[in-house]
């Protein structure tokens, strides 16, 4: 067990079979950070300039390409889970081999999913379940702005106008 306590502590290297408690912030892969906000910062390499807003816990900063990488059998999820103290499993990004599909949900009954573009506090796209039955699983699909398909639109009931588009 490693107990490590003040502000800083470097290691050069460290083996541990048992647990790591720190009091103060981690960092690996250097002995100073680039950004202030964060209690365990993973440095691979210099990203540039960073300027963050608060609330990143966890900061990973490389000078390529970076990837969070979540890996588990073919016929299982890999993903990320979001909740509260009130909901353990709230919302979820999961990916599955074997399905083939990229999951988005809100997993709690009657919630939404909403898609920001630009303006971080603008939704842009909303898909929102139908409330009348937890066994329900009609939406709807709420978009500010234009769609554009260069394909076919069918459903039991459009609303709305339809036209062509001329380039």
């Amino acid at each position: 067990k490693v107990i490590i306590s003040g502000s800083d502590a470097v290691l050069s290297s460290l083996n541990v079979t048992g647990d790591i408690t720190a009091s103060g912030d981690v960092l690996i892969g250097t002995s100073s950070r680039t950004l202030s906000n964060n209690r365990l910062y993973i440095k691979e390499g210099d990203a540039g300039t960073l300027a963050l807003a608060g609330g990143n816990t966890v900061a990973i900063e490389s000078n390529t390409t970076n990837y969070l990488g979540l890996f588990a059998p073919d016929d299982d999820f890999s993903g990320i889970v979001m909740g509260s103290p009130s909901d353990g499993f709230g919302a979820f990004i999961r990916w599955q081999y074997d399905s083939g599909k990229l999951q988005i949900g809100a997993a709690k009954t009657n919630h939404g999913i909403e898609f920001s573009v630009g303006n971080k506090g603008a939704t842009s796209m909303q898909l929102i379940p139908d409330a009348t039955s937890t066994s329900n699983y009609n939406a709807t699909l709420t978009v500010t702005g234009s769609i554009i398909t260069d394909g076919t639109i069918t459903g039991n009931s459009i609303v709305g106008t339809i036209g062509t588009a001329t380039q």
